[in-house]
């Protein structure tokens, strides 16, 4: 009975344990790579989302543009058309209901409506004159006659292109967009041989059909039902969008995502939208036509997939537990070495090792269990090894875009800057060779600046430079001032063949912009095809666009050194010269004084005195060498002076110079900076009083001038006023003798008499 009753006691505990280890190392590790997996899964589909919002972003941006760009060049083909032209220049040049005005007017107006028939993209057409701003021919018959000089498109229009940003029309009580451009007179005028062309009669102004603006922007873009597309004015006015929505119920519209896209902003947020939706939209502004882009997709839709998401993943990983558990209960004892062997991966794996797999020893549940596993862990090691590739490549992005802003900031000389930039932008990006293209002057060449490896040695060598607007992607990309692009050097036809980079398979050039001007481009070659990606190109914008900013900084700094050393001189000179005019008229240039401390004893004082002519050679040298001074007058006694020069505005104008008592320890560096304290005072108040005494001068020879001026204005006869000008200046200025002569001019006068002489004395006698 006690043998009986032990073995299965025995049995009965070691498949409890069995069955409690087993189920905890297989349940925790599978709930664990499940939640990981359903986290991750999670983001991933947020993060798609965001990606396909901002991609569709960028793709309707581009269309909008070049929507803008086809409403110009309709209305840049009608500004052409020479009969237009000439009808209404018949129509503007004869009087107001005239029959050849008429007929003009007529011949106009039918020209007009038929180009708005064929451009449907207008939903009104008119010219308007250029000097009265009234509008002489419109498509809309009941706009005729009404002025509109003081309009911001008209007097823009006379000038060039000009898009009105969206703005409400009162007329029609809706948003309208405005095109205008000036209307120019190509032929001749009548009963004039003179040719005329260029000149401008009026101003032709369309107005853009916002239902063939809505229609763009009402076109799918792979987000379902539940996506919206709409455009937002400056004064948040909705213009078109592609859901229903009633202007009549939604003229204004506010969200975080409006806001931020009016300043100026782009991105791709979640907040609540203007009808109160929480969704997650990508904004763009539109510079073109001054509007916001917003393209959303609702949160509820996006969590619903991450759910769903969540849900498979979650219900993958109960199945697995669930079937592993059952093969657990009922196969325990053909399941202890396989479930410790896969125990022992899962552990491994949790423990940060994904490269683990758990063995599978035959095509059983244990082995299917084991390769669900396996698999499992696979898609997990690829699902982080992506992540973490990612990361690192944008991180890396990241540090090449700061080191090229902390060079840009640290280097101010464009020679020491540009190398550093290529060379780190080829070694950041491993890229095959990196270029810095300057246009010149002329604006006729971009010219190599800086290039890495050999190749770029010799191109520098050689002068290296290339056309503007010709057939290389340099030339291309700083004639159109956009970045160019080649995946496949070999089926790009604007490359240019350079034998110097052989291995080069993919080629951008990107633009260097400085204050709306392109001032050179930037060229990245890679060995690979299609080696760029929309992250690479973004990352090498930001540097090219910090490698202009830093060189437009350079230009500047350079050229207000030069100024500032341009104006340092001038003042230096003004003041040596100032000075050496002052001292020239000083009869004392120094003084010194003899036992200062006398004067602090009863019945004592201390002795002033001119210096003379008596300079100390240290005067020179500390004036010279423009710092302080020590030397040791007698070795014997100890004794030693200081001398400080006397700087003003770093024009050294004198010296101060001290003589120390006998016995005095070395000099402190608290008796320097008072000495070069009072140096410096002593520097200002003369030159304060230099300036006065000037001052003084001036006024002095200005009073004499005026008493001089006003004794010889007295008289009306010259003889008087010549012999009163020899008198006062002689007595003024006392003068010993004065000639003062009147004559006449040999080549021309015709008078033949002898020139006056007169002549004076200091005692004013004639």
């Amino acid at each position: 009975m006690s043998t009986s009753f032990t073995i299965p006691a025995r049995r009965s505990s070691i498949r409890r344990t069995l069955l409690v280890f087993s189920l905890t190392l297989v349940l925790l590790p599978s709930l664990v790579i499940g939640l990981v997996g359903a986290i991750l899964g999670y983001r991933a589909e947020l993060q798609s989302t965001h990606d396909q919002l901002s991609a569709a972003a960028d793709l309707k941006q581009r269309e909008i543009d070049r929507w803008v760009e086809e409403r110009e060049s309709d209305l840049a083909v009608l500004a052409d058309e020479t009969a237009l032209q000439e009808s209404l220049h018949t129509m503007l040049q004869n009087p107001e209901g005239s029959p050849e005005r008429l007929a003009a007017y007529s011949e106009t107006a039918v020209r007009l409506r038929s180009f708005l028939r064929k451009k449907v993209a207008f939903v009104e057409l008119s010219l308007l004159d250029a000097e009265t701003g009234v509008i002489v021919v419109s498509t809309e018959v009941s706009a005729e006659g009404q002025p509109h000089a003081e309009e911001t498109y008209f007097r823009k229009g006379k000038e060039g292109l000009f898009l009105q940003p969206p703005i409400l029309d009162p007329a029609i009580n809706a948003p309208t967009i405005l095109i205008a451009r000036p209307f120019l007179y190509e032929g001749k005028q009548r009963g004039s041989a003179q040719d005329t062309n260029g000149h401008l009669q009026a101003v032709l102004v369309g107005r853009a059909n916002l239902a063939d603006l809505g229609t763009l922007v009402q076109a799918r873009i792979g987000l379902g039902t539940t996506g919206e597309t709409y455009l937002v004015s400056k004064e948040r006015f909705y213009l078109a969008g592609s859901r229903t929505t009633s202007l009549e119920t939604v003229k204004t519209v506010t969200s975080t995502g409006v806001r931020t896209a009016l300043s100026g902003k782009d991105g791709v947020e979640q907040y609540l939208n203007y009808r109160g939706e929480r969704v997650i939209g990508a904004f763009r502004w539109l510079p073109n036509l001054r509007v916001a882009l917003l393209i959303e997709q609702s949160q509820a839709v996006t969590m619903a997939a991450a759910a769903r998401q969540v849900f498979t993943m979650l219900g993958i990983t109960a199945a697995a537990v669930v079937f592993a558990s059952a093969v657990i209960l009922s196969l325990t004892h053909r399941l202890v070495q396989p479930i410790v062997e896969l125990t022992g991966a899962a552990a491994e794996i949790a423990a940060g090792d994904l490269e683990r797999t758990a063995p599978v020893h035959q095509m059983d549940e244990i082995g299917l269990l084991a390769q669900a596993f396996n698999t499992m862990t696979a898609q997990l090691r690829d699902a982080i090894m992506t992540l973490e590739h990612r990361v690192t490549e944008r991180t890396r992005a990241l540090e090449t875009a700061a080191q090229v802003a902390r060079a840009a900031t640290s280097t101010l000389d464009p020679d020491e800057l540009l190398p550093q930039i290529v060379n780190l932008t080829r070694e950041r990006f491993n890229l095959y060779y990196v270029g810095l293209f300057l246009v010149d002057q002329e604006h006729r060449f971009a010219v190599l600046r800086a290039g890495t490896g050999d190749a770029g040695r010799t191109m520098l060598a050689q002068g290296h430079r290339l056309e503007v607007g010709g057939r290389s992607m340099i030339g291309q990309c700083t004639a159109k001032a956009e970045p160019r692009i080649a995946l496949d050097v070999g089926q790009e036809a604007v490359r240019f063949d350079n034998p110097l980079l052989p291995q080069t398979r993919s080629e951008m050039a990107l633009p260097l912009r400085s204050r709306g001007q392109v001032i050179g481009a930037m060229t990245v070659q890679s060995t690979e095809e299609a080696a760029f990606d929309e992250t690479d190109i973004a990352v090498l914008q930001i540097v090219a666009d910090q490698v202009a900013v830093a060189l437009d900084n350079a230009h500047l700094y350079a050229d207000a050194q030069a100024a500032l050393d341009k104006m340092e001189a001038t003042h230096r000179r003004y003041l040596h010269q100032g000075w050496a005019e002052y001292i020239s008229t000083t009869a004392i240039s120094g003084y010194k004084q003899s036992n200062p401390a006398a004067s602090q004893d009863e019945g004592k004082g201390s002795t002033v005195e001119p210096l003379g002519d008596q300079i100390l050679p240290q005067v020179h040298r500390a004036m010279t060498d423009h710092r302080p001074l020590l030397w040791s007058d007698d070795p014997d006694t100890g004794t030693s002076s200081l001398v400080v020069p006397i700087t003003l505005r770093g024009q050294p104008i004198g010296a101060l110079g001290v003589e120390a008592e006998p016995g005095k320890p070395e000099w402190s560096a608290e008796d320097l900076a008072l000495a070069q304290a009072i140096s410096e005072q002593f520097a200002l108040a003369a030159e304060n009083l230099r300036l006065l005494n000037e001052t003084q001068r001036r006024a002095a020879r200005e009073r004499l001038t005026a008493d001089i001026t006003a004794q010889m204005r007295a008289s009306l006869d010259i003889e008087t006023v010549l012999k009163t000008a020899v008198r006062e200046i002689g007595r003024r200025l006392g003068l010993a003798a004065i000639d003062v002569r009147l004559g006449y001019d040999n080549n021309g006068a015709k008078d033949t008499g002898e020139p006056y002489l007169l002549e004076g004395h200091s005692d004013g006698a004639p």
